[in-house]
């Protein structure tokens, strides 16, 4: 037979049939192990390994820590720059020529001690010019000083006085003769003996008053003389005496020179400058400004622990000295003033400080950060009694930083109806609500330290 006219092999494959087969294995191998399973569910070696916990069951699991009461050191941190007890601009009094400087920068000058000295040789020659002029006034009064300012003076004793109380006794010896023979002279003679007494009375008023003229002129004489010394004295420039600092000690540090020897001084106003600026620096002050909502916490004796910029991890102890008794309209501000010792000289002024201030020491309620829970503007803790979860609304306080806490380092002070003792819950506060029973995992306690508060103050002068 022709292979054309055969019908052409058929190229289809068979069906498989082993899938079936697996999963009929599969299904036996699932249920196999879902008999075993509840075959060891039942079984007592199970009931053994797992306790019965029937009263835990449903429960909300919690961490907690005690309410806790805690003293706290109340401060106020300022800041603001050290100055000194006082700082004075030396400047010279009289004009003249520098012929020595005796201190420089960083010295220690005492009251009193020179600082400056000028060419006195023109002043000196001023005194004598003074003094012979004032010699010439006591020689007009026959004198060889003055009364006191003050001291009376009897000026009849002078010649001229005398002289003029003798002319007068004169004219009246001759006048009293005049009267006795008073028929045998005529009429003009009469009248010229009383016209010389007149004469000599006036003369006594002149003496009187050209001698206290004279007075007084040599008076001036002396004052110019007692100027013309202090003008040598002033060209003598020292340290100046301060009055007012009670048993303190006081001594000056020389903060600034601007003084040459050879130059020309001249203490004419606006063209003097100062020479030197002394400082008190034992003790120092520390100016700052606090806000006026201070007013009634910060007094005067408070301790200060001041620390600066050069050696920030030491304080030294100061004290509030002085207190502004008015507020700054513009600032709202108000001085203080921190007195600080400064024996031995470590801090300088016009350094930046800062100092934290203790108003006072109170105990407060405190709770860890982490139990605050805060929601739609209220805040509140979750107080465990009996297992079961309360809300307490508080009102939050100052932020502890407690370095002695074992396992927080931030504390909140709080207010509210919390007692010392009571356990708030610090985990696990996102599924509880009022009355959800809980179990506690871990129970904690706070130790008690002493924590600080510190209030930042800006706008220090």
């Amino acid at each position: 037979m022709d292979q054309e006219l055969l019908p052409p092999k058929s190229t289809r494959t068979p069906p498989r049939r082993w899938p079936w087969l697996m999963i009929v294995i599969v299904s036996g191998v699932i249920i196999g192990i879902a008999w075993i399973g509840r075959s060891w569910a039942n079984s007592p070696a199970r009931a053994e390994l797992l306790p019965m916990t029937p009263p835990e069951a449903g429960r909300i699991a919690v961490t907690v820590a005690s309410v806790t009461p805690r003293p706290i050191r109340r401060t106020i941190s300022v800041v603001g720059s050290l100055r000194g007890q006082e700082e004075i601009p030396i400047t010279a009094k009289v004009d003249g020529r520098v012929v020595r400087v005796y201190h420089d920068l960083g010295d220690r000058v005492k009251p009193g001690e020179l600082l400056v000295e000028m060419d006195p040789t023109d002043a000196q020659l001023a005194v004598e010019e003074a003094k012979r002029a004032y010699e010439l006034e006591l020689a007009r009064l026959d004198r060889k000083d003055l009364p006191k300012l003050g001291e009376p003076f009897n000026v009849s004793e002078l010649p001229a006085v005398v002289k003029a109380v003798a002319e007068e006794k004169n004219a009246i010896a001759r006048m009293k003769r005049t009267e006795k023979l008073s028929s045998a002279i005529s009429q003009e003679e009469s009248q010229q003996r009383e016209t010389e007494l007149a004469v000599a009375r006036s003369m006594i008023v002149q003496a009187k008053l050209e001698a206290q003229v004279n007075l007084a002129a040599a008076r001036q004489k002396l004052a110019a003389l007692a100027s013309a010394e202090q003008r040598v004295k002033d060209l003598r420039v020292v340290a100046p005496e301060v009055i007012g600092m009670g048993d303190i000690p006081v001594d000056f540090v020389v903060a600034s020179r601007k003084v040459s020897p050879g130059e020309y001084l001249r203490s004419m106003p606006g063209e003097s400058v100062p020479l030197f600026q002394l400082i008190i620096d034992r003790p120092l002050k520390l100016v700052t400004a606090m806000p006026e909502r201070f007013t009634r916490e910060v007094k005067i004796g408070m301790p200060a622990d001041v620390r600066v910029e050069a050696a920030p991890s030491e304080s030294v102890a100061g004290t509030i000295a002085r207190i502004s008794p008015a507020i700054d309209r513009a600032a709202r501000t108000f001085a203080v003033e921190i007195h600080i010792p400064n024996d031995d000289g470590a801090l300088r002024p016009g350094g930046f400080a800062k100092a934290e201030i203790l108003t006072r020491i109170t105990t407060a309620m405190t709770v860890p950060n982490e139990a605050i829970v805060s929601f739609a503007g209220v805040t509140k803790v979750f107080v465990i009694r009996d297992q079961i979860a309360h809300p307490v609304p508080v009102k939050l306080g100052a932020t502890l930083y407690e370095s002695t806490a074992r396992d927080a380092d931030v504390w909140v002070e709080v207010e509210g109806a919390l007692q010392a003792g009571d356990l708030v819950v610090r985990t696990g506060q996102s599924a509880l609500a009022e009355g959800v029973p809980v179990r506690i995992r871990k129970p904690e306690s706070m130790p008690n330290g002493v924590a600080q508060v510190n209030v930042q103050v800006t706008g220090a002068r």
